[in-house]
């Protein structure tokens, strides 16, 4: 399953776990492969400095350099006009049209985002129960 994880999943899974910290856990065990751009981590980062005074940097740096090595990084293509409400979220349109992945945020300008071809966006709950929680 290969999947973008917007930057409220990511730093969600690390600072409270929960069904975004499932989402992690499967990619850790190799469940699910992360997609990325340079764009997307270049957002976990500044995020996680951002929030520096919440978390522990430390760990959190760490799950973001562990994405980095162990997630395919792919080149995007600019896309044609914003799509997003919030056009500083295109980047996850992107980078999921570009590497062939669904993309789970909990971002509800994202999660409103229909009609594009090859792109599905689900919410962690939504994706947990369709691809993790398999009875």
């Amino acid at each position: 399953m290969r999947v973008v994880l917007d930057t409220n999943v990511v730093i969600s899974g690390i600072l409270r776990g929960g069904l975004p910290g499932l989402i992690l856990e499967a990619w850790a065990r190799g469940g699910v492969l992360l997609v990325v751009s340079p764009e997307v981590l270049g957002e976990y980062y500044a995020t996680v400095k951002a929030l520096a005074d919440r978390c522990p940097l430390n760990a959190a740096e760490r799950v973001i350099d562990a994405i980095a090595a162990r997630s395919e990084a792919v080149d995007t293509a600019p896309l044609p006009a914003p799509i997003c409400r919030d056009p500083d979220d295109d980047k996850f349109i992107a980078c999921a049209l570009s590497g062939s992945a669904l993309l789970v945020s909990g971002d509800k300008d994202l999660l409103a985002v229909t009609g594009v071809p090859q792109l599905q966006v689900l919410s962690p709950r939504e994706f947990v129960n369709r691809y993790l929680r398999r009875s």
